[in-house]
């Protein structure tokens, strides 16, 4: 190794000397990387987005869009939180089985379980009304530093079979803790006594299903009394739907 000699060190002591008195080469050379450091380091603190809102005008409203809608609805970094347009009559997941993000169904050698994202989408696609009904809803609200003020507490939305035999009701309660009553008003239709709801719910909010507790969030069906009007209760952090059988 060959050493290094003193006019080496006279001048970098001269160009330091320099850059001392260069403020422009000092921002270049320091102040520039480290600002491009702290945007880059925030930017991708979190390896996932989530939660960015996105507002659908379905313009199209043909079978292909619907399907692309509902995909968006059932990503987890998207939130649709304004839609327009007919009734969505197909979802899709882009993972099935043991997918690259975990997939809806999962399987091993001796066991398989699905998730709750799976159960959903088979609520309602085994529920699924060709035309969708005008409805009000009325309830609680909260605000969220995502979605905005006043978001309803409960989310619904109404359809109806193509043989006009039968109307779904889809409500999702978003309380974290508290069961909230549903009180529900017909117009227009008359619905039979005869009536269940079917509800999509777990012990918690954060509960999961996995190999060894496959049914930890799952789907209870129970009867009903309709008519004109009736209640039901919604459970905290819980997806329902009530079907009710209509008289032509």
């Amino acid at each position: 190794m060959r050493a290094v000699k003193p006019g080496f060190w006279l001048v970098a002591r001269r160009e330091w000397r320099w850059l001392l008195h260069d403020y422009v080469a000092l921002i270049l050379i320091f102040g520039v990387p480290l600002f491009a450091f702290v945007v880059l380091s925030l930017a991708f603190s979190h390896p996932v987005i989530r939660g960015l809102g996105v507002a659908v005008v379905d313009a199209d409203r043909s079978e292909v869009s619907r399907a692309f809608v509902e995909q968006v609805a059932a990503s987890p970094n998207l939130a649709i939180v304004e839609r327009t347009g007919d009734l969505v009559e197909m979802s899709a997941v882009s993972d099935m089985v043991n997918g690259w993000s975990g997939g809806v169904i999962q399987a091993s050698r001796h066991a398989v379980f699905v998730t709750p994202t799976y159960l959903v989408n088979m609520l309602y696609a085994t529920h699924l009304g060709r035309q969708r009904l005008a409805s009000t809803l009325r309830g609680p609200t909260f605000d969220s530093t995502l979605e905005g003020k006043a978001i309803p507490t409960i989310d619904a939305v109404v359809s109806r079979t193509a043989d006009g035999r039968r109307v779904f009701i889809k409500a999702v309660n978003t309380d974290p803790r508290r069961a909230l009553p549903l009180e529900v008003l017909l117009a227009g239709v008359r619905a039979r006594q005869q009536a269940h709801i079917e509800i999509l719910n777990g012990d918690g909010l954060t509960a999961s299903n996995d190999f060894t507790h496959p049914d930890t969030v799952h789907i209870t069906m129970n009867s009903l009394t309709a008519g004109p009007s009736f209640t039901v209760t919604l459970p905290e952090h819980s997806v329902s739907v009530v079907t009710l059988e209509v008289d032509r």
